[in-house]
């Protein structure tokens, strides 16, 4: 009997153990899927969270373009006006400087407002150029060559403009971000400005068309 007693006992301690040992595996098994769940719920969420951030720096970027592209109205048609008030070298040379400090200052901007900065002045000196240099290749060359002078100077502009495209998209490439290429351009446009200072136009006397008064039996 004793013996019998101790079997059933030893029958009911394995099945205890076994009842402990098959419930810790579930509920083991039941903390990795939960596990494995709360992975992909943070996954969905950083996901969702990254999607939300470019949608809002697309949203910050067209809008800033569109800041550019309104200033870049005003700031020509204010050059325009100036021109006529100002020598058009030291003009030229004050949008240079413009253009080249806001380029020094973008790599070191860290959110909206400092952007929104930069579209103001770099969208006020976008083609506010453009008066400037017409009214120095008029003044250099005479009103009747513009034309042809003005369209050499803007096939130049063409070329310079491809080759430093390429040249920052090269330095992105090795580099890893664009800082080096915004220093660069800056550090150009501050010597332009010092070269626009040093431009000495000599005015020429545009051909007048009206006929000598000898020539016309006068």
């Amino acid at each position: 009997k004793k013996d019998k007693k101790d079997k059933k006992s030893k029958k009911k301690k394995k099945k205890s153990h076994r009842h402990r040992d098959s419930s810790g595996s579930d509920s083991d098994s039941d903390s990795a899927d939960e596990k494995k769940r709360a992975r992909k719920r943070a996954k969905s969420d950083a996901k969702r969270h990254a999607a939300r951030r470019d949608e809002r720096a697309q949203v910050a970027a067209a809008y800033l373009v569109g800041v550019m592209g309104g200033l870049n109205f005003v700031g020509t048609v204010l050059s325009g006006w100036m021109i006529d008030r100002v020598q058009p070298r030291k003009w030229l040379a004050m949008v240079y400087a413009l253009r080249g400090l806001s380029l020094l200052i973008l790599p070191f901007v860290q959110d909206f407002k400092g952007l929104f900065v930069f579209a103001v002045i770099y969208g006020l000196d976008w083609f506010a150029t453009v008066p400037p240099t017409m009214a120095i290749t008029a003044d250099t060359f005479g009103r009747q060559n513009i034309g042809k002078i003005y369209g050499w100077i803007f096939m130049s502009h063409q070329i310079g403009a491809a080759i430093m495209a390429w040249s920052a998209g090269a330095l992105r490439t090795w580099m890893g971000d664009y800082q080096f290429a915004f220093l660069s351009g800056g550090v150009i446009a501050m010597i332009a400005a010092g070269l626009a200072l040093q431009i000495k136009p000599k005015p020429q006397e545009a051909t007048s068309a009206t006929v000598a008064p000898e020539a016309a039996g006068v």
